[in-house]
């Protein structure tokens, strides 16, 4: 009943709080460059969770070497994995993820407007043409964040990883930072 009563408080003032502050960001992202943005993101990312009752604690360090490029690799196991991890990346990146998410109303222009690629995990062919996007962008000295095992886990249990990821990490020489959610 405790949690009802809590999920009834918090979910209205979280739902708030997005629909504002997407809008915010989304016409942000006409006036702050994306190399700066992350300034105005990383707060943003931390109060959506605190609003979503999600207390983040962080154990250990995030590389600071904001001239290299980074595939951080995470166990999705929420809706908020990325929130928590932009509440701490201290430099730009953006994320690969789902084609669906993209047709979300605000959060989904929010995310294109910001560089996040879109990718289609049931078609090999839009899937590589996806995965070559974003090894562009990462010649280009942009990171990611990925789930390697490409979806959201329903059961908590890790799944099993797509090749995709570490491909391109080897293809383009770039670190992996593995992520613990």
């Amino acid at each position: 009943m405790y949690k009802s009563i809590i999920s009834i408080i918090i979910w209205p003032i979280w739902i708030t709080y997005m629909f504002f502050g997407l809008i915010f960001l989304f016409f942000s992202l006409y006036v702050i460059p994306l190399k700066s943005f992350h300034y105005l993101l990383r707060p943003f990312c931390w109060f959506s969770c605190f609003f979503a009752g999600q207390w983040l604690k962080k154990e250990g360090d995030t590389p600071e070497d904001k001239k290299t490029p980074y595939i951080y690799m995470f166990n999705h196991v929420s809706m908020f994995d990325q929130f928590m991890i932009g509440a701490y990346i201290s430099h730009h990146i953006t994320a690969i993820g789902a084609r669906e998410i993209f047709q979300y109303p605000i959060f989904g222009k929010v995310i294109k407007r910001y560089g996040a690629i879109p990718i289609t995990r049931n078609h090999l062919k839009d899937a590589l043409n996806s995965m070559v996007t974003v090894e562009q962008a990462i010649n280009k000295g942009i990171s990611f964040i990925i789930a390697p095992e490409g979806t959201r886990t329903l059961t908590g249990e890790m799944g099993i990883f797509k090749k995709g990821p570490f491909h391109l990490a080897k293809k383009t020489g770039v670190t992996i930072v593995p992520i613990a959610l």
